[in-house]
């Protein structure tokens, strides 16, 4: 039998552009936060920046020190209602928040006007905390506590009813949250919320939203061996295999309905299915581990 890879040449492509993408190098004598996306969501910070900036990871960043936030109007952009996205970006901890948390990207306000929250815990852990309601709240927090003093990447990414964390570029934990997202005349922030509760303890840098739900070669992508990047759509080429069922030796041998770890990665890499059926799928990841694998599926004709 002749084996068919219906979607073999899995290629490398660059990231889908971010609805905001707030590279925080302002540092001018105002408040305006520049949106690089092209998509014009400025915001407007509580000092002017050239008090808040300080090192960054990727050139300068905005230190917020659990003073001061940036405000990004009622922004109907940033209502994703029952849609996915995704929010990226580095951060560096001053000291651990009270216990309101310190968040990093908001839409939340008071009874019946909360949406989404995403920040960081009194126990140093990222978590997304959803409303359905504008009142009821799920918390969904990663599993990891995170040191004072240290860059971090650190992303959220909500899909359907799931929310997936990521810390410098490896699944950090998933839990449950709201498939559908309160609406409302709630203000969006960066580094704090609509009331005068929960700035940010610390530095953020290259802060990121997009209104889908990015995968794990995407967010390596932002975190680029931990060098950050400042590129609006930088290329996505960590997991990229060119599978090949070509006649020959040396290949790689799976069954149908396993999870393969390959122990190499390239460009041309050899995939040889050992099947039990007319048809099946294998599921592939790469020797780093990464717990997001490639489907293939096949047919044997």
């Amino acid at each position: 039998a002749t084996l068919t890879i219906k979607d073999g040449n899995i290629t490398k492509g660059a990231l889908p552009n971010p609805l905001a993408h707030y590279k925080l190098n302002d540092d001018a004598a105002n408040t305006t936060v520049t949106d690089d996306s092209g998509n014009g969501h400025n915001g407007t910070a509580t000092s002017n920046t050239d008090t808040l900036t300080a090192t960054g990871k990727v050139n300068a960043a905005l230190d917020f020190n659990e003073t001061d936030k940036v405000d990004l109007t009622d922004n109907a952009a940033f209502e994703f209602a029952g849609g996915a996205f995704t929010i990226a970006g580095w951060i560096y901890i001053n000291s651990l928040p009270d216990s309101n948390d310190g968040d990093i990207f908001s839409k939340w306000g008071g009874a019946g006007k909360s949406e989404y929250r995403f920040k960081l815990t009194d126990a140093g852990k990222i978590r997304l905390s959803t409303s359905s309601t504008g009142s009821n709240v799920d918390n969904a927090t990663a599993d990891t506590a995170l040191s004072l003093a240290t860059w971090y990447h650190v992303a959220v990414v909500k899909s359907s009813t799931t929310a997936t964390f990521y810390v410098n570029g490896v699944a950090d934990g998933s839990d449950t949250v709201h498939a559908t997202l309160h609406t409302d005349t709630t203000k969006a922030y960066l580094a704090g919320l609509n009331s005068a509760n929960d700035p940010f303890p610390g530095r953020i840098d290259d802060l990121r939203v997009y209104d889908s739900a990015l995968n794990v070669a995407q967010i390596k992508a932002l975190y680029n061996g931990n060098t950050g990047t400042e590129t609006k759509a930088p290329t996505a080429d960590h997991l990229v295999y060119e599978l090949s069922a070509d006649d020959g030796s040396n290949y790689e041998t799976v069954t149908n309905g396993t999870l393969h770890n390959f122990t190499n990665q390239g460009t041309n890499l050899k995939l040889k299915i050992t099947a039990t059926g007319a048809a099946g799928a294998i599921d592939i990841k790469g020797s780093d581990g990464v717990a997001t694998p490639i489907k293939i599926a096949y047919n044997l004709v």
